[in-house]
C-alpha cells in the first residue's frame, strides 16, 4: 500500500472514513507529488517600480510536521523586489497555503514559497522568514515550547546587507 497523501496516512492511523473526513475538514488533502497549483496564485499586475521592496507579514498558517504528524503553527513573512510583475495581495497567502496542505517541514516550506514567488513574478530577489511553534517539541519528547526561525534569502536579499536589514525592519510587528 502506497501512502500518497496525508489523508491516506491519517486514514490508516485513525481509521478510514473518520481520518479522511477529519483531514478534509482541516483542508489537508494535497500531497506534494500530486498537488496542482491554484490558478488564483497566477494573478499579477505590471510593476509600478522595480526599486522597492514589496512584503507581506503576519500570515499565520497551520500544517502538520512530517516527522511526528503533529501540528505546527507558522508566522510567515514574504518580501520581493519586483522585476516586471507584482502579485495581488491575497496571492501571498494563497501561495503559502498551497504548500501547507500536506505533511511539511518548516525549512522546505520556506524554499517552496520562495520558489513559487520567484516563478510567478519572474524575480530572483525573494526573502521568506518563517517562525514556527511545533507541537512535536512542546507536546512530546522534551516537552518544552519554543519558536524555530528559518529564512530563505535570494538574490539581492542574500548579498545586500542593508536591503536585508530594511526587509527585517519592515516585517517587525
Amino acid at each position: 500500500m502506497r501512502l500518497t497523501t496525508l489523508v491516506d496516512v491519517f486514514a490508516l492511523l485513525v481509521g478510514g472514513e473518520l481520518g479522511s473526513r477529519l483531514f478534509s475538514y482541516m483542508g489537508i488533502q494535497m500531497s506534494p507529488d500530486t498537488m496542482v497549483r491554484y490558478r488564483t496564485t497566477e494573478t499579477t499586475f505590471s510593476a509600478a517600480s522595480t526599486d522597492q521592496i514589496v512584503c507581506v507579514s503576519g500570515m499565520r498558517v497551520f500544517s502538520l510536521c512530517e516527522h511526528h504528524l503533529l501540528p505546527m503553527w507558522c508566522d510567515v513573512a514574504i518580501g520581493y523586489i519586483p522585476s516586471d510583475k507584482v502579485l495581488g495581495f491575497s496571492k501571498f497567502a494563497r501561495i503559502t497555503h498551497q504548500f501547507t496542505h500536506h505533511l511539511q517541514i518548516q525549512e522546505r516550506l520556506g524554499q517552496q514559497i520562495a520558489d513559487e514567488v520567484s516563478r510567478i513574478t519572474g524575480t530572483n530577489h525573494v526573502a521568506v522568514i518563517i517562525k514556527g511553534e511545533h507541537l512535536c517539541m512542546s507536546a512530546r519528547g522534551i516537552r518544552t515550547p519554543g519558536v524555530m526561525a528559518s529564512s530563505v534569502m535570494r538574490g539581492s536579499f542574500r548579498t545586500d546587507r542593508d536591503l536585508r536589514a530594511e526587509f527585517m525592519q519592515m516585517i517587525q510587528p
